[in-house]
């Protein structure tokens, strides 16, 4: 049971790593809801959730190639 700890703490660390780095990087205009500097600090004070809620909300989604997932004739 240890080691499934040590594994979902070890999975919610490489997480906000990933959204640390996705965050600084992204450009002033990927950045929605809520400034750089403030989702930073979400990020770091609620690593879990911080980390979904900019995966989800905070960032731009890119947008994909013309046509992309539309309905075909």
């Amino acid at each position: 049971m240890a080691r499934l700890y040590v594994l979902l703490f070890l999975a919610q660390i490489v997480l906000a790593v990933c959204a640390l780095i996705s965050c600084l990087s992204a450009e002033d205009g990927q950045v929605k809801a809520l400034p750089r500097m403030v989702w930073v600090l979400v990020i770091l004070f609620f690593p879990l959730i911080g980390s979904i809620a900019w995966f989800v909300a905070g960032r731009e989604r890119p947008a994909g190639p013309a046509g992309a997932g539309g309905a075909t004739a």
